[in-house]
């Protein structure tokens, strides 16, 4: 295998810091990357740099024995302060046959890293409290390494997991091995991955069983049944080390086409490869992101599998995320939110991916549960991306250093999905011609600067994220990527307002309908059906790091579909559902006060967020969502007799009653029920 170089990918999803926590203090890891020519893995990682010793240092000389038959290579050499005061890490680069660095003097471990050249086996040697005071010479001997362990590849299924061979396919298109070096002190110091569609890492060895560290395995297959992760702690005295039959968590979604997908899939051959996305995070660190394509277009990503042992203390974890939609590359699809494992399973995280989930970040950290209103389980018959999203603006910056008075902007649908199909950088991939075929990018935009137009087009936008100096920046812009249902075009046309001397962009970070606390658009009267959202003004402080501030003026009015006379909502403000990093101040209106104009009706959304100094976000969602006007009868026993015989529900799904026939009594009190039977469901008023 060829040794690559770790780069920024260009399916940047989540900016992610390299800084682990750690008790004493904070050490960067080494983070790096091997891949078998061709492997449609990109991550997106920072490797940080060698650390230098100080004055009063020694010579540290280590010499590593390998057996050339084995093809063995070393990847890294470490030395670690043995002193859970004194954080210290250097990496120990290769001088001639041989591997050396000055380091202040100390108590040290050494750690040399060695992978087989067909990445078969992985090789810890480890020497132990070296007093390291005055020039110091190591001798490490891979033939020492004498303790194994296997990992095993066993599915949700009980059977293995296998990459393709000579005359066998297998059931995994490709796999992505990440070895995570863990100091019980100073947390993770190195993350090797490994991404293989041939061979895969299955032996660890190490001369012996480390007292200040320990060792994890991650490994993520692109299986047939879809995509398949696992945590999995290394421990020597066991044989092997891996997932049961047992343990395993599944979690899947639906998700609607788009006219742009929709058109995409008529006119192109499929793509060569899906994108299955996840975060890999360790002690609420985001150490990257990585995207595996898994070369069969028909493999599906829309469900996912996961295994922990029994009783993990959960320090590493995956952030997976369910994608579909694929246009040429990962960013240009639709992606839920990414799940992470509770004591419930595989459940929504409750992170606001948008604006590079840059905004979910403090110092690199992802917050240890996400917004509590987005950890739900989809309700049962969701569908992702099957209504006109919010949209998200973001103050962005072509340089390190400071804001150039640019933004970015992401969507985000009902139960928290990135429709990266319609974001900033989704742009200048495909070719003129393909665009036509799909009918163009489905959105305009329009950016001025103090009235001159800077920008027209979506596939130069992401060339303008610096905007030049000026006073007062504008945009407009038109998206219609949606059909709801299949048949019902939907389209969000906003407008955005800010002053590049305040610095603050006013937006919606989140927009959620629910009726009796459960996310949907389609309602019953809107008795008992709400608008929920979450609205903030943020600024550039630096890469991945904002300030924020509440708007100071939050306004929601709605109208029939298509019309143009809106009327106003009462928002009212939910203190205990305020959350940063990633949403803000969390609004709430009630619509049960809405004058109906027929029985059956969809309806518009028009939401404003203000900022100070004439800062100001507004945008329509048409149609946002639909009034269902039930019937109405006294009691269900004419429907009973209709149909031979029916159950009836709560709207909330309890069961009221069972097997009601035409001569049953069954007088309801009032309320909305959903009546089933002979294949029929509908859904009643009792008054």
């Amino acid at each position: 295998m060829d040794k690559t170089t770790i780069q920024w990918a260009s399916i940047a999803v989540l900016a992610c810091s390299a800084a682990i926590h750690a008790q004493a203090s904070e050490l960067s890891p080494l983070i790096q990357r091997t891949a078998d020519p061709g492997c449609p893995v990109e991550t997106m990682v920072m490797r940080s740099a060698p650390q230098r010793a100080e004055a009063g240092t020694a010579r540290l000389t280590v010499s590593v024995m390998l057996d050339n038959a084995r093809g063995q290579e070393v990847q890294n050499v470490l030395a670690i302060s043995a002193d859970p005061q004194r954080p210290v890490m250097y990496e120990v680069p290769k001088s001639g046959n041989v591997y050396e660095a000055d380091v202040e003097a100390g108590l040290y471990d050494v750690v040399v890293y060695i992978k087989s050249d067909n990445e078969d086996t992985q090789i810890f040697l480890f020497k132990e409290d070296e007093n390291i005071t005055s020039n110091k010479r190591i001798l490490l001997n891979q033939r020492n390494a004498t303790i194994s362990t296997t990992i095993s590849r066993t599915s949700p299924t009980g059977i293995e997991l296998t990459l393709p061979v000579a005359g066998d396919p297998g059931n995994c298109t490709i796999a992505d091995h990440l070895l995570m070096l863990r100091h019980n002190d100073f947390g993770t110091l190195l993350q090797d991955e490994t991404a293989a569609f041939r061979k895969v890492c299955t032996h660890i060895q190490t001369n012996l069983i480390p007292q200040r560290f320990t060792l994890t395995r991650m490994d993520a297959y692109t299986w047939e049944e879809g995509p398949a992760f696992m945590v999995i702690p290394v421990d020597f005295g066991n044989e092997i080390n891996g997932p049961s039959e047992i343990n395993w968590h599944e979690v899947g979604a639906s998700f609607a086409g788009t006219p742009m997908s929709d058109a995409w899939k008529a006119v192109q051959e499929p793509p060569l490869f899906n994108m299955t996305g996840y975060f890999v995070v360790a002690d609420h660190h985001c150490n990257a992101y990585v995207g595996v394509g898994n070369y069969n277009h028909e493999l599906p990503t829309d469900r996912m599998y996961y295994w922990v042992p029994e009783g993990y203390d959960g320090y590493y974890e995956y952030y997976p995320v369910l994608r579909e939609n694929l246009i040429e590359m990962a960013d240009a699809s639709v992606s839920s939110m990414p799940y992470k494992m509770t004591a419930d399973g595989l459940m929504p995280s409750g992170l606001n991916l948008s604006g590079s989930g840059s905004l979910m970040l403090t110092n690199g950290m992802i917050p240890a549960e996400g917004h509590p209103r987005f950890r739900e389980a989809l309700p049962e018959g969701a569908k992702l991306a099957n209504a006109v999203p919010a949209l998200v603006c973001i103050p962005s910056s072509t340089a390190e250093t400071g804001w150039d008075n640019g933004f970015m902007y992401d969507f985000t649908g009902r139960h928290g999905e990135q429709l990266g199909i319609d974001a900033y950088n989704f742009t200048d991939i495909l070719t003129d011609a393909e665009l036509e075929q799909i009918g163009g990018y489905h959105r305009t935009i329009r950016v001025t600067r103090d009235g001159t137009e800077i920008c027209t087009s979506p596939d130069k936008f992401v060339k303008w994220l610096n905007w030049g100096h000026g006073n007062s920046y504008g945009m407009e812009m038109e998206m219609n990527n949606v059909l709801i249902d299949g048949e019902i075009p939907g389209s969000n046309t906003a407008s955005l307002i800010y002053k590049a001397a305040d610095g603050f962009i006013p937006t919606l970070t989140s927009l959620q309908l629910r009726d009796n606390d459960i996310v949907t658009d389609r309602f019953d009267k809107g008795e008992h059906a709400t608008l929920e959202l979450t609205a903030a003004t943020f600024s550039f402080v630096s890469q991945r790091n904002f300030t924020f501030k509440a708007p100071s003026g939050v306004k929601a009015e709605y109208a029939p579909h298509g019309d143009s006379e809106f009327s106003e909502l009462t928002l009212t403000e939910v203190p205990e559902n305020f959350y940063l990093p990633g949403y803000g101040t969390y609004y709430q209106a009630k619509l049960d006060k809405i004058d109906r104009k027929s029985d059956d009706k969809w309806y518009d959304l028009r939401i404003t967020v203000e900022g100070e100094g004439g800062a100001v976000q507004t945008q329509t969602l048409s149609p946002a969502f639909r009034l269902e006007k039930p019937e109405n009868l006294g009691c269900v026993t004419s429907l009973a007799s209709e149909h031979g015989g029916c159950d009836i529900y709560s709207v909330d799904g309890r069961v009221v009653l069972r097997g009601v026939d035409g001569t049953s009594e069954c007088d309801l009190e009032p309320g909305i029920y959903v009546v089933t039977g002979d294949g029929t469901t509908r859904k009643i008023i009792v008054q």
